[in-house]
């Protein structure tokens, strides 16, 4: 086979034992990273993101330990790709899988980042190969920042977003663009941006509520800290002849850690009539809105707006959240 198109071995990587021991370790904490803990419990997205890049570090680390390892046989370009990609799904899904039984949810964006860790560290090692010319290392470097860009896209476009998220405060959301939807959740609801209704700006939320129980929105990703402010202020659109009822929802992370108990939150009714609606609330009715405690202003989680049981659909218009 054409040695410039194949991986061979690198007596020089493997005369380094504590290169291999690390190696080694590093996959040993990594798989057990796997189904113990977990960013999905952690307070902010950006650690959510850097502990989902695990899946990147450790099957590039698996890639690299098994042809740097192949002391008996030369492998082609075409063989290492297609074993590589079969391999990393089969051991990808297979961990989706298990992590079920850990109350991890299946994620097809992890066995995604799970084939490119595979990739990168077949490309590592073509990187730093003496055997390889100048041109192809070249070129693996290039496919390997493209790659490596590709899995942390995630936490590149959050970053982004706390960066703006950070020059709006204190608004909240204004909806200008369409990256400010992926702080949102929604739950039996359809929305897009809309220039229908506005009031501020070129852009408002249209949210469509479905018929049926609880339809909401829930802003999850927000500036945490509310302390310095006095009202939360928000403007709603209604496209109803008649007066609609809404719940506004806020609560911080003790309510998160007290299991969402009902009466631990900010929880208040608000009719909505034709036309727009100016929602103001004062933040010290958030604040003591909890049953036995206050509510902790600097570390709000959520800002839910939803409806109860609904007859039929109903369409509003929300925009320009922010503190006063």
């Amino acid at each position: 086979m054409d040695d410039k198109n194949s991986i061979t071995h690198h007596p020089s990587l493997n005369a380094d034992n504590l290169k291999n021991f690390s190696v080694l370790f590093s996959i040993i904490i990594l798989v057990v990273f796997l189904f113990v803990g977990g960013g999905e419990h952690q307070k902010h997205r950006l650690i959510n993101d850097v502990w989902d890049s695990g899946h990147i570090v450790l099957f590039s680390l698996l890639s690299f330990s098994y042809f740097r390892r192949a002391t008996s046989a030369r492998y082609s370009l075409t063989y290492i790709i297609v074993f590589t990609t079969i391999a990393s799904l089969i051991i990808g899904v297979t961990v989706e899988v298990i992590q079920i039984l850990f109350n991890r949810s299946f994620s097809v964006n992890d066995i995604f980042n799970d084939v490119i860790g595979g990739y990168l560290g077949i490309l590592f090692l073509i990187i730093f190969s003496h055997h390889k010319t100048i041109y192809f290392r070249t070129s693996a470097s290039l496919i390997f920042i493209f790659l490596l860009a590709m899995g942390l896209r995630g936490l590149g476009k959050n970053l982004y977003d706390e960066i703006v998220m950070s020059k709006q405060f204190p608004v909240l959301a204004g909806f200008e663009s369409q990256l400010e939807l992926e702080r949102w959740d929604f739950y039996r609801v359809n929305v897009k941006r809309s220039q229908k209704f506005t009031k501020f700006g070129k852009y408002s939320l249209e949210i469509e509520y479905l018929r049926g129980g609880y339809p909401t929105v829930s802003m999850k990703y927000l500036r945490s800290d509310w302390s310095g402010y006095n009202n939360l202020n928000f403007s709603v659109y209604s496209t109803s002849n008649e007066n609609q009822e809404f719940v506004l929802k806020v609560f911080d992370k003790i309510h998160i850690e007290n299991g969402y108990i009902y009466a631990d939150r900010f929880n208040e009714n608000i009719t909505l009539r034709n036309g727009w609606n100016t929602i103001d609330i004062p933040l010290s009715n958030i604040i003591n809105a909890p049953g036995g405690r206050l509510m902790d202003i600097h570390e709000i989680r959520v800002f839910s707006f939803f409806a109860d049981k609904l007859n039929q659909p109903v369409t509003i218009y929300i925009d320009d959240i922010h503190l006063l």
